[in-house]
C-alpha cells in the first residue's frame, strides 16, 4: 500500500520523467501521466519524436520504487513548460478559446490572488503551473478544467471554488 506521503510525492512527479523499478527487477522509463487515486496504479507514457510510443499501466502492487529521472533517456521528455503542454495535449481535447500569453499570465495572477484570499497555500512551479495546498495542480489557462488532483473529493471542491471566482 502506498503511504499518503508517497502519493503526494508521486503527484508532484506528474508530467516529469521517471524510472519505475518493478518487483521483478525490470525498469520502465517515461513521463508519469497519472497515479490513480483509488488503486494507486501508475500511467507512464514513453514518448519519442513528440509522439507517444507506449502508454504503460503499471499496477501498484508490482512497483518496488519510482523516482524522478533527471538523466537523458530515449523514452522520456525533459520536464519543461513545453513538454508539460505536449503531454497534456495528448490526453485532452482543448475546446477553450485561444488566449495570448499575456492573457494566460493575467488569468494565473488573478487565480493565485483569489486562492490566497481564501487562505490557501499557492506555489508557482517551474513548469508554469501552480500547486494549491500541496495537492492540486492547475495548468494554463488556469481554469477549473485545468485542475489535476489525486483526491477526487478535493478536486471537485477546488473546481467549484475556482468556478466561483468568475
Amino acid at each position: 500500500m502506498i503511504s499518503e506521503n508517497q502519493l503526494r510525492a508521486y503527484h508532484r512527479m506528474v508530467g516529469r520523467p521517471v524510472k519505475v523499478t518493478l518487483k521483478n527487477g525490470k525498469e520502465c522509463y517515461g513521463n508519469l501521466v497519472s497515479v490513480d487515486p483509488i488503486t494507486h496504479n501508475h500511467v507512464v507514457a514513453q514518448i519519442r519524436d513528440n509522439q507517444i510510443k507506449n502508454l504503460n499501466m503499471i499496477m501498484s502492487d508490482s512497483v518496488r520504487d519510482m523516482v524522478e529521472w533527471n538523466e537523458p533517456h530515449e523514452d522520456c521528455l525533459s520536464f519543461t513548460e513545453e513538454s508539460s503542454k505536449l503531454i497534456n495535449a495528448f490526453f485532452k481535447h482543448d475546446t477553450a478559446p485561444l488566449m495570448s500569453e499575456d492573457e494566460i499570465q493575467e488569468q494565473k495572477k488573478k487565480l493565485i490572488t483569489f486562492l490566497r484570499s481564501h487562505t490557501l497555500n499557492v506555489v508557482e512551479r517551474e513548469d508554469g503551473s501552480i500547486t494549491v495546498a500541496d495537492t492540486l495542480v492547475v495548468t494554463a489557462p488556469f481554469t477549473s478544467e485545468n485542475c489535476f488532483c489525486s483526491n477526487p473529493i478535493v478536486l471537485r471542491r477546488m473546481k467549484k471554488l475556482i468556478d466561483s471566482a468568475k
